[in-house]
């Protein structure tokens, strides 16, 4: 993190919490805010690591579910880092800008990650650099877009594109709701921050995660690195796999499921009746399967009329019988709600 933004917010009434986290009021309440309103959210919950070199596109290539050359300065796209066994150790979403590729990522994964990587490099013409001087800004709703035009001379039209000027970087994303995250030098994000502020309210972590829940879009925390396959977190409906670019970790067992269809879950949106989401990694259960667990939460966070609204990883099976319950067979049961994308079909052996 960097010292100098925290500080900066904590002066605009930021209390900033381990994870890293970070709230100005009450999460309920910043939650309803976000579902009606213009809000900025700094997301300490992202971070960025730059990869530079003459090697960076074949070696990054040669890693990820995605096909990254197809990228360009006014493109990202979401791509995962997976295991030889196909489970994902962290879900990407990647920029290209001038120098190199930029990956924005969960921060508590930040150090394993580049770790990982760097164990392959080798002999590759390829730099990983942790990024500390820039920070993640989202903004969202009904006429945010006017905000990014008065900041850039114009906004990213469609999700995943993006858009570039002094430095700075607007992602669209999602679908459902009018959102950015913003890519900011840190010298100029204070700026950024009290021009924006002018027609957005602050909000914290748990309200831009609670957003991108709305939108379908999954992360892999580190309680659930490792838990899932790609096409598990529905990847592939998110353009977050690429089944034709060749090799990477895992390849055989994502195409094998892609191509024989063998996926037997899929992530599930959901409403739970609880007051306090639960913990990303925490276990489901349904009648048909017993003491067996049947599914595992992604996310999940306060909604804004009450309850928690979540996704999680189900059983197909499970899910299609109507009956998923939150870490017992008798525990609160799962509200499936619609997803703001289609699926492909899922089929089961």
């Amino acid at each position: 993190m960097n010292e100098e933004w925290n500080k900066f917010l904590a002066g605009h009434m930021a209390v900033i919490e381990a994870g890293p986290s970070v709230r100005f009021g009450d999460v309920r309440d910043e939650v309803r805010i976000a579902a009606t309103e213009i809000v900025m959210s700094p997301l300490l919950q992202r971070t960025l690591i730059q990869v530079t070199g003459e090697d960076a596109e074949s070696f990054l290539l040669g890693q990820f579910t995605n096909d990254l050359r197809i990228l360009d300065e006014t493109h990202t796209q979401l791509s995962a880092y997976c295991t030889a066994q196909g489970r994902m150790l962290a879900i990407f979403r990647v920029l290209r800008p001038a120098d190199g590729f930029t990956l924005m990522l969960p921060a508590e994964l930040r150090d394993p990650i580049v770790q990982r990587l760097r164990m392959y490099v080798l002999r590759s013409r390829v730099t990983l650099t942790p990024v500390d001087d820039m920070v993640v800004i989202g903004l969202s709703g009904s006429g945010s877009d006017a905000l990014v035009m008065d900041l850039f001379g114009e906004s990213p039209a469609t999700a995943d594109s993006c858009v570039s000027k002094d430095g700075m970087t607007a992602i669209r994303v999602g679908t459902k709701r009018t959102r950015f995250e913003l890519v900011i030098p840190v010298a100029r994000a204070e700026t950024v921050w009290d021009h924006i502020g002018q027609k957005a309210q602050a909000v914290g972590t748990a309200a831009w995660n609670w957003l991108d829940i709305q939108d379908g879009i999954p992360a892999v925390y580190a309680a659930t690195s490792e838990a899932f396959v790609p096409q598990m977190a529905n990847l592939d409906a998110l353009d977050g796999i690429n089944f034709k670019k060749g090799c990477y970790p895992g390849q055989e067992i994502v195409a094998r499921m892609h191509y024989l269809g063998r996926l037997k879950q899929r992530m599930y949106s959901a409403h739970l009746s609880v007051d306090q989401p639960p913990e990303a990694g925490a276990k489901l259960y349904a009648p048909s399967f017993g003491e067996q667990a049947a599914g595992t939460i992604v996310d999940a966070q306060i909604a804004p009329t009450g309850g928690v609204d979540a996704l999680a990883v189900i059983q197909i099976g499970a899910a299609e019988a109507g009956e998923v319950h939150l870490l017992a067979t008798d525990g609160p049961n799962l509200n499936l709600t619609e997803l703001p994308y289609s699926l492909p079909a899922a089929e089961r052996e």
